[in-house]
């Protein structure tokens, strides 16, 4: 990870980046990390970050983490515009920005490895990472292993090649490629089931290992289409991926929160993420971070934690 970057050049980057990098990209073990607060090994904290160091934050982390000075954070590097690689290979997106403003305000380093995605939440629950992320809705079934710090809220459209045009509200019958284990998953199969219910044809269901892999089954026309919360699509449309298209409305009861997940006993740094978010929710920060990337519409009034 970098030193913090204006927010044009990191939009600028994302988007001559494009969508193939977000495809193409691979997961690798090692780690990206870099400092973007205190020094690891130390409890002082760094000052010298964009953000102030917010003392009250930082007194709510774990003692272990006071104590490293880093903060261990899983994502998978495939997911534009949340949290990809850029044409140089480095770790950029939302949700990477997001975290280094995080880690100012607590006065600790953000460490970021990339592992591969169905791993993000039980390597979390084991301890192998503090944090992890890649626009991970919160649900039911990940509550039963860890807990969720909303920083955002968004709804699953349907991503298809241009000129192909399918009604969110209607899906009977046609053909979703899906991600093993996303949440998307969930919703296709409930849907498919509400079709059989009502005497229609069920919903074509085709599965893959990992978000890009479902991604190039569309632009390869190995699928029909695949479903993708708004500000993914819309993402894709401004770069290479151009040949695709996201749907105008929405998949009916598919808004969801999405947030950074921590193990579920682990309220002490949920408590301190919370904190952390909400001192640049209210000073405006946040709302201009996300707007940068166009998904504002997405933004909380308040940060909030669920857990089960």
């Amino acid at each position: 990870m970098k030193n913090r970057i204006s927010l044009n050049t990191r939009l600028t980057r994302a988007l001559a980046a494009g969508a193939a990098v977000m495809l193409l990209a691979t997961a690798c073990a090692g780690s990206n990390g870099g400092s973007t607060g205190g020094d690891a090994g130390t409890d002082e904290p760094t000052t010298g970050g964009t953000h102030a160091v917010n003392e009250d934050a930082r007194a709510l982390l774990p003692a272990s983490v006071r104590d490293s000075g880093t903060l261990k954070v899983a994502t998978s590097l495939t997911w534009a515009p949340f949290d990809y690689k850029d044409e140089n290979g480095e770790a950029t997106g939302i949700e990477i920005g997001l975290m280094e403003a995080v880690g100012e305000v607590l006065g600790v380093k953000i460490e970021v490895t990339d592992i591969d995605w169905q791993s993000l939440v039980p390597s979390v629950a084991n301890g192998r990472f503090d944090v992890s992320m890649n626009q991970l809705e919160d649900t039911e079934d990940r509550r039963k292993q860890a807990q969720f710090v909303h920083y955002y809220k968004d709804s699953i459209a349907v991503l298809t090649k241009a000129g192909v045009d399918i009604d969110p509200e209607n899906l009977c019958g046609h053909q979703i490629a899906v991600t093993q284990g996303s949440s998307q998953q969930g919703t296709v199969e409930r849907i498919s089931q509400e079709c059989v219910d009502a005497g229609k044809e069920a919903i074509k269901v085709e599965v893959f290992a990992e978000s890009a892999a479902t991604i190039l089954a569309v632009q390869n026309n190995r699928a029909e289409s695949m479903l993708m919360g708004k500000a993914s699509g819309v993402y894709l449309q401004q770069t290479d991926a151009s040949d695709l298209q996201v749907s105008e409305g929405y998949v009916p009861g598919t808004e969801a929160l999405t947030g950074l997940v921590v193990e579920k006993s682990n309220d002490e740094l949920a408590a301190a993420l919370q904190a952390a978010l909400q001192t640049l929710l209210e000073d405006g920060w946040y709302q201009e971070y996300l707007g940068t990337y166009g998904v504002e519409s997405g933004a909380l009034e308040e940060i909030t934690i669920g857990k089960g």
